[in-house]
């Protein structure tokens, strides 16, 4: 008898011991959610717009959650009535249906993808994501709710819902938490040039999101309609933010800045679906003008400052609110084969809506560079050009360029009609140097870039992507051999050579997500081919990294074998008198 409690006396023991170390490897806070990847991650989602919702749910529906969360957290505090935020969603709703229909099948998909991934959520919470920044703009005393609002999403869609959303209950919120601001774009830019202001001749663009810690996401799209495009999210869950790029040579980006007026703040399509809806469906800036100016309307209390370019050298730049549906082009402001904005009124009649009235060519910094470094320099401008724009800086440290410490992503690219279109990703600010700024930056920068290959398929994606990272890995070796270390040096050898066996497993880790992909079929394989091309992307930027900081990158136009610049304190551009 003793011998059995003895016996039962130890198996009490180790359970014990089993549970108290379970205790140990518990997480304090097992919902904990996740922080911003620290270099912005690429998925591939392919087929009709309802199977890339799912996918693209499914695949970073953790993070998606993340979002949701921050958007019900705003829509309450902001409106304080379940009922009234669902008659704001049905009002966007309208618009969506009426002008973009097929991003409704897509959100119903990330719904449902990331619901079956385990983290149940709903289209009421997938379009939230989309349209709650907007939500504020409703309230101005000219808005006008449409007529007449459908059930959410309309009957002819379908999809299973999950419980109504219940703060502080389904996902442990409250709704005075402190609300993330989640449109900061105060300080985007965006330029393209073609013809005789590039090297050879054909179309080069890039593009900045700027305000705050993004929790990025670039993803490259195969519709079953449509053309195959890369897009860039500043939030995951987002459809689009900027910029977006397709393989007809169409390139889309934007931005906005304050509205003057009540009247520029209204319900409409929120401008992520409308770039969005332009970059699967069109294949040139002209028929893209068209819609834009003459059949949408968009929302208001931001002005949406769009550029939209393509391979055959057309362009503009829009200036877009509630109640303004305008354009410029080349030319219009002295431009010669290039445009550029940074969300600011350019067009004087715009302009002059502000009160007082605005004064771009001798106010805004950003856009004095611009005009100068596009002027100076027709006929020089490629992708290492577009780079070092973003890289430059005042040496004084005074002098805000386009390039600064709030930049959260970078992008610069060449669209083309053919399989050789390509955009660059910088996670936050390119340039190392750069000081000016408000310096809300991106928590881990590289100040390197990484190549998105757009292909006609994923698998072709993938196989360029790993090209472009040994060829940087290449480069980062053969720099460090070509080092002289000496006894004062030796740790910091050390330490670039640990850094790049580090960045070379991730490398080989990618080879093995690809090999693992031809191993399967259907999503799966499409999921393997999206951890493959992040594993790739991020070894090559990293090895970029390892490069650049052996030998500095172009940083002023000298390094590019230019003339230098001296930016002027105010443009030489003058509006024409009317």
């Amino acid at each position: 008898m003793a011998t059995i409690n003895k016996s039962k006396l130890t198996v009490i023991l180790v359970a014990l011991i089993v549970v108290f170390c379970l205790i140990m490897q518990t997480p304090a806070n097992p919902k904990e959610k996740p922080l911003p990847p620290n270099i912005i991650p690429v998925i591939f989602v392919k087929g009709t717009n309802y199977e890339m919702g799912y996918q693209y749910g499914y695949q970073v529906a953790e993070r998606i959650k993340v979002t949701m969360d921050e958007r019900w957290v705003s829509a309450y505090k902001l409106l304080g009535d379940h009922d009234k935020i669902l008659k704001w969603l049905q009002a966007f709703q309208y618009y969506v249906k009426k002008w973009t229909p097929e991003i409704i099948n897509e959100l119903i998909g990330m719904a449902e993808g990331a619901t079956d991934a385990g983290y149940p959520m709903s289209y009421i919470d997938t379009l939230l994501i989309q349209t709650g920044p907007w939500f504020r703009f409703g309230l101005s005393p000219t808005a006008t709710i449409p007529s007449p609002l459908e059930p959410l999403p309309p009957k002819e869609y379908k999809y299973n819902p999950p419980p109504r959303y219940e703060p502080g209950k389904r996902h442990g919120t409250s709704i005075h938490n402190e609300i993330l601001e989640t449109e900061t774009a105060h300080g985007c830019s965006r330029w393209a040039a073609w013809g005789k202001a590039t090297k050879d001749g054909k179309l080069v663009c890039g593009n900045s999101f700027d305000g705050g810690l993004g929790k990025q996401l670039n993803y490259i799209a195969f519709p079953d309609r449509g053309y195959p495009f890369i897009a860039c999210s500043y939030w995951f869950g987002e459809i689009i933010r900027h910029p977006a790029m397709n393989t007809e040579g169409l390139w889309v980006s934007g931005g906005a800045l304050p509205p003057p007026r009540d009247i520029d703040k209204n319900f409409g399509l929120i401008p992520p679906f409308g770039l969005r809806h332009l970059i699967q469906f069109y294949d040139n800036a002209e028929k893209a003008k068209d819609v834009v100016i003459n059949k949408w309307r968009f929302t208001g209390g931001r002005v949406h400052n769009w550029l939209i370019a393509d391979s055959n050298n057309n362009g503009y730049i829009f200036e877009l609110t509630a109640a303004l549906n305008t354009c410029r082009k080349a030319g219009d402001f002295g431009e010669k084969d290039w445009l550029a904005a940074a969300n600011t009124f350019v067009i004087q009649e715009n302009a002059a809506l502000n009160n007082p009235p605005s004064d771009p060519f001798h106010r805004d910094p950003r856009i004095i560079m611009e005009w100068a470094f596009f002027d100076k320099y027709v006929g020089d401008i490629d992708l290492e050009f577009g780079k070092m724009l973003y890289r430059w800086h005042d040496p004084i440290g005074q002098f805000k360029g386009i390039g600064h410490r709030s930049n959260t992503s970078v992008h610069v690219g060449e669209p083309r009609t053919d399989d050789s279109g390509i955009m660059l990703s910088c996670t936050g600010t390119a340039g190392k140097n750069i000081i000016v700024g408000d310096g809300r930056r991106n928590m881990d920068t590289w100040y390197a870039f990484y190549t998105m290959p757009l292909k006609n398929d994923p698998t072709s994606v993938v196989h360029t992507s790993r090209w472009y990272a040994e060829e940087a890995s290449k480069k980062a070796d053969t720099a460090m051999r070509k080092l002289k270390v000496g006894f004062g040096t030796i740790s910091d050898y050390l330490a670039l050579k640990k850094m790049f066996i580090d960045v070379s497993k991730v490398l080989y880790g990618g080879n093995n997500y690809l090999t693992d992909a031809q191993l399967t079929t259907g999503n799966e394989s499409l999921y393997l081919l999206s951890k493959a091309i992040t594993a790739y992307t991020k070894a090559e930027l990293m090895f970029n990294a390892i490069s650049n900081l052996i030998n500095p990158p172009p940083e002023k136009p000298g390094d590019l074998g230019l003339e230098p610049i001296k930016m002027p304190l105010v443009s030489p551009y003058q509006w024409p008198k009317k």
